[in-house]
């Protein structure tokens, strides 16, 4: 995987596939079109501060789930490792370990010297652009914070009059376009096109 060290609001939020506490494989990619995605990468079960993250996550879960939302908490540890820890494995949201920390590379959560992920939160729509990176965590308030991310960050549908959400996409000679540099000095007109394999 490449690491990415540039990820911002507005960019294709890269895919990933993880295996979960229970054995099961979660791709990122699942959920697009179903469902927004609260990425969570979280410490290591035996530092300061990872059974807060947990039972932060754990208490959000109903809340994300009424913005038709679901929690992806990634972890370094183990199945085995999770399962000796405070909570003992007892969750109600997918916790996926990355043990090579490969994904936590991919979007730059990594500690070298600890050998585990920051505490940094993803919010990622349904069609799976970036809407929010939450690094700078109160762990008093976490839960919270997430459910108020999701409701300021994630539009639930475009409308006439309302601001258009943030975007990063590129054009067929590789040029990046972001649809904020555009503010207050172009209109903008999107225009949607099938894929190039489909008829019309």
């Amino acid at each position: 995987m490449e690491n990415l060290k540039t990820l911002k609001v507005g960019m294709v939020a890269p895919d990933f596939s993880l295996k979960d506490t229970s054995g099961v494989k979660h791709s990122l990619q699942d959920y697009l079109g179903k469902k927004n995605v609260v990425v969570a990468f979280c410490p290591t079960d035996f530092l300061i501060g990872s059974t807060v993250v947990i039972r932060s996550l754990r208490d959000a879960v109903y809340k994300v789930e009424d913005t038709d939302s679901v929690i992806l908490g990634i972890y370094a540890d183990t199945t085995a490792t999770h399962k000796t820890s405070e909570l003992g494995g007892k969750y109600n949201f997918s916790l996926l370990t990355d043990t090579d920390y490969a994904v936590s590379k991919l979007y730059d959560t990594n500690m070298d010297r600890f050998n585990a992920s920051s505490v940094v939160t993803f919010l990622i729509d349904k069609a799976g652009y970036i809407r929010a990176i939450h690094r700078d965590v109160d762990l008093r308030n976490y839960a919270a914070d997430i459910v108020k991310q999701i409701q300021e960050n994630i539009p639930q549908k475009v409308k006439a009059g309302k601001l258009a959400p943030d975007f990063v996409a590129s054009d067929q000679n590789g040029e990046i376009y972001q649809l904020g540099q555009f503010k207050g000095e172009k209109n903008v007109v999107l225009a949607f096109y099938p894929k190039d394999f489909t008829s019309g």
